[in-house]
């Protein structure tokens, strides 16, 4: 479950604040939920995430592949 932290680091320096979220809910999907430095928060993923965005996570919890 290992990342290359700073690359992520490095994207989340320049990207759109839509892009911050779905990466940081890929880092979590990557290492279980366990980390705690890039919060994957729904609730603002909803109000900030597109319609392609919000898909994507809701096609994850109808059948989340990782758990």
């Amino acid at each position: 479950m290992r990342y290359k932290k700073d690359r992520v680091d490095d994207f989340l320096s320049v990207c759109s604040s839509g892009e911050a979220i779905m990466c940081c809910f890929a880092v979590q999907l990557w290492t279980g939920g366990g980390n705690t430095e890039y919060e994957f928060n729904l609730f603002r993923a909803m109000r900030v995430l597109g319609d392609k965005e919000i898909e994507i996570i809701q096609k994850w919890v109808a059948e989340p592949w990782c758990c």
